[in-house]
């Protein structure tokens, strides 16, 4: 049965019987409330703890080790932390603590990969604190495997079935909200419910129209030689109308030749991302140059409509100030009921990092015809989470201008002109929502509003000269991306400095440290926290501190490699390419990355609504903050390397 004091085997032997079982329900009750026990049966934790044994550990006892040998034995976590520590091995061969890369609390279970795969334990187990396991032997353990699937499931997937978990729950709360049935994560071939209905190029628009009315579509595919060559849509239709067009000319000369499709491997989400993205409200499903069918607005959501597309033509067509305002603030719910149909915080920063986009690049428009003297072409650029596709509808804004100037005086001269506008054009962004950089890393800002050659200055002079300190505060500008204009300009500027920080190692080497100076909360702290309301901490917000490690430390990389992507998970794969992380480590990041964002909108949409309360982390929610935080430690390892 099991014990109570591993340390006095003998007082358990006189407690009787009565004192043992309730013992062991105590036990059962407590692991019930934490994943993955809180799925397994009441018989399945009977069958896997009766013969279990409570072990005391002081701090910095160590409780696994590769010394140990294959690994016969499963720890589960009854009170304390367990520290888990990188190994290095002195002289004499004996395993010695290198780093520390992550911690495990209450119903933390360990060391599965080592059980699992009958060897010894790659890692170092240490109490952080005094601490308390229960010891469950190799065989009990399997034997309630093999009978639960909900154990299986836990241990063959590891952490990425408690994510699964708790992302829908989320969901399930948005769908709560917002009463919705469609998935945006289903294939694309679930709303092809029809033959596609196509016609030839030389069909007279009379006919063409008549064939649509009478089929009862929106769209109608043009096809020559067997082939997809345009779309026609009744959108297209009212436009000819109004201006008067012949309704007997072919059907070639007014249909899109310009064709956006997908293939059948693509989801829900992607139509409608792409939808958003150029305005339209048809999507051509093609594979390997046959057309399988048209997707509508109306279909993606047909069970209930999410104004995605007609959002995103409203941003782009407002007609003044106080109406992109209006429109911009009332991305919320869509966001929610997106959040419902399935979409991840990953997905969601993507859809925001347009309508973004959108917003400005109207604010601009709007603003410009204040300005007659900006009679030249400028690129407005954006910097940090911005550039990087990871900010939310609230979020602060960095921004830059750069443009081109043929000498030092008309630099000075066009600048002049440019600030004003700049100056407009975020007082409209701040009406919007988007907040300011407390930095002041803007547009309106002398400093970041230059011409190519005023940038590539400070961008050398940066790299040569500044110091840890300097680069630590101006490192945003290492993530950028222009929004608005053609772009010539920022090209020129991005790709030479982006050459020359790449060459230079010393800059990359004192970008590395001030990565290396963010700290990841010890295990006082991180307890702490976890018995904590909030997520700040003595000042300390360590969900913002993960994510900045996180980023950070893929960027620096990143850009050591030559990668040139700014979203960091498209850098994250690059470092999967390049042998420096592993595929299995950039997936388990990529969780940690979804879930960090998730808590951070969470938190940055109550500031939003000016609520104020905080609820109790639940058991999963603290199992998964740890993990995250676990699986960011190792590339502070990669960092040091």
């Amino acid at each position: 049965m099991c014990s109570l004091f591993v340390s006095k085997p003998s007082a358990v032997l006189t407690t009787g019987q009565e004192a043992v079982r309730q013992g062991l329900q105590s036990l059962i009750q407590l692991f019930k409330q934490y994943p993955p026990f809180s799925n397994l049966s009441a018989e399945e934790m009977l069958q896997l703890l009766k013969r279990g044994q409570l072990v005391f550990y002081a701090k910095g006892d160590v409780i696994a080790s590769p010394a140990q040998g294959t690994c016969e034995q499963l720890w589960i976590v009854r009170q304390g932390m367990v520290r888990i520590a990188s190994v290095e091995h002195d002289a004499a061969g004996q395993c010695l603590e290198k780093q520390v890369i992550g911690m495990l609390g209450v119903a933390d279970c360990f060391p599965l990969g080592a059980l699992m795969g009958e060897r010894p334990t790659s890692r170092l187990y240490v109490a952080a604190e005094d601490v308390f396991c229960v010891q469950v032997d190799k065989t009990d353990f399997l034997h309630v495997l093999h009978q639960s699937e909900s154990l299986r499931h836990f241990v063959f997937k590891g952490v990425s079935s408690l994510f699964g978990q708790l992302y829908e729950q989320t969901r399930t709360s948005a769908y709560e909200r917002n009463a919705v049935g469609a998935n945006l994560n289903a294939p694309l071939d679930t709303l092809l419910s029809r033959e596609p209905i196509t016609c030839t190029p030389e069909l007279p628009l009379r006919e063409v129209v008549r064939h649509m009315h009478e089929q009862g579509i929106s769209s109608i595919v043009v096809m020559e030689d067997e082939h997809p060559a345009g779309i026609f849509t009744l959108r297209d239709l009212r436009r000819i109308v109004a201006q008067g067009g012949n309704l007997e000319q072919p059907v070639s000369q007014v249909m899109s030749a310009q064709l956006i499709a997908l293939g059948l491997d693509a989801t829900v989400f992607d139509v409608a991302l792409l939808m958003a993205k150029h305005r339209i409200g048809h999507v051509c499903i093609i594979e390997n140059g046959r057309l399988y069918g048209v997707v509508s607005e109306r279909d993606v959501f047909a069970l209930q409509r999410v104004d995605l597309v007609s959002v995103s033509r409203r941003l782009y067509h407002a007609a003044t100030v106080d109406e992109l305002a209006a429109v911009y603030r009332s991305v919320q719910p869509v966001l929610t009921t997106m959040q419902a149909h399935g979409a991840d915080a990953i997905q969601l920063m993507e859809l925001i990092s347009g309508l973004r986009d959108h917003c400005i690049s109207r604010a601009i428009a709007l603003c410009l015809p204040d300005h007659p003297a900006v009679d030249f072409s400028f690129d407005w650029v954006v910097f940090g989470a911005g550039a990087r596709g990871e900010q939310w509808l609230f979020s602060k804004q960095q921004s830059g201008i750069v443009f081109e100037a043929e000498n030092t005086a008309q630099g000075v001269e066009r600048q002049k002109k440019l600030l004003p506008l700049a100056a407009q054009v975020i007082e409209v962004l701040q009406l919007c929502g988007m907040q300011l950089c407390q930095s002041e890393k803007l547009a309106s800002s002398p400093e970041y509003c230059q011409s190519v050659q005023g940038w590539q200055q400070h961008m050398t002079t940066w790299l040569e000269s500044g110091s840890a300190r300097d680069l630590s505060k101006q490192q945003s500008l290492l993530d950028q991306r222009c929004v608005w204009g053609s772009g010539l300009a920022w090209e020129q500027w991005h790709s030479q400095w982006l050459q020359r920080l790449q060459e230079h190692g010393d800059a990359l080497r004192r970008l590395k440290k001030t990565v290396l100076r963010y700290r990841l909360p010890s295990a006082e702290q991180l307890q702490q926290f976890l018995e904590s309301k909030q997520f700040v901490v003595a000042d300390q917000d360590f969900r913002k501190q993960g994510l900045r490690v996180l980023t950070q430390a893929v960027r620096v990389l990143a850009l050591e490699h030559g990668c040139n992507d700014t979203n960091t998970l498209k850098r994250l794969s690059c470092l999967v390419q390049h042998q420096l992380i592993p595929l299995a480590s950039a997936h388990a990041l990529r969780q940690a990355f979804n879930y960090l964002h998730l808590l951070k909108h969470q938190q940055e949409l109550k500031n939003e609504l000016e609520q104020d309360e905080s609820t109790k982390l639940t058991p999963l929610e603290k199992r998964l903050f740890r993990e995250a935080l676990r699986q960011i430690m190792p590339l502070r390892e990669a960092l040091e390397q």
